[in-house]
């Protein structure tokens, strides 16, 4: 079972950010979430998340063998599958896939947010998917909270992240 704390946690993130279509995004922020439908699962379904920085780096974590018929089968027993973090560079003038429902990030004069500062914070999301080697488990280590962790790191990297949640 999920602690607690990791919901509360959870549920903070979601205080201090904004749904708009479907994909959340950080308050003028080039970062948010992007839903998609689990790899080889319906298109309609979308449960499955990636981290998306100025629409260009998508950072996602999915199974090594998501469509293999003993991965689905461990993890719909509630077992750990070994998973991957995927690192997707694009120009951010390519289209979003037809799987993918993501809202346009839009510029504005408001936004502090600069390409030096993007830089940091693409160095900071590839240092820690390079250091993020965890199994992936419907229940505790997941993509939700992958993305969490990622975001956390992002934003407050002196904080420092735990990669294990407490059970």
């Amino acid at each position: 079972m999920m602690s607690f704390r990791y919901l509360l946690l959870f549920a903070g993130f979601f205080y201090v950010t904004k749904v708009e279509a479907l994909g959340v995004q950080v308050f003028d922020h080039p970062l948010k979430l992007t839903l998609s439908p689990l790899i080889g699962g319906p298109s309609w379904m979308l449960v499955h998340c990636k981290v998306v920085l100025d629409d260009s780096y998508i950072f996602d974590f999915v199974p090594l063998k998501a469509t293999s018929t003993e991965t689905i089968q461990k993890m719909i027993q509630l077992q750990a599958v070994p998973a991957k973090v995927q690192i997707i560079r694009r120009s951010k003038r390519q289209k979003n896939d037809d799987n993918d429902i993501n809202y346009k990030h839009e510029k504005n004069d408001n936004n502090n947010v600069n390409d030096e500062n993007i830089k940091v914070f693409v160095e900071r999301a590839e240092q820690f998917c390079q250091e993020y080697d965890q199994d992936l488990h419907l229940l505790q280590n997941n993509c939700w909270s992958f993305a969490y962790e990622l975001i956390l790191y992002i934003l407050y990297p002196k904080k420092g992240v735990s990669f294990k949640i407490d059970k």
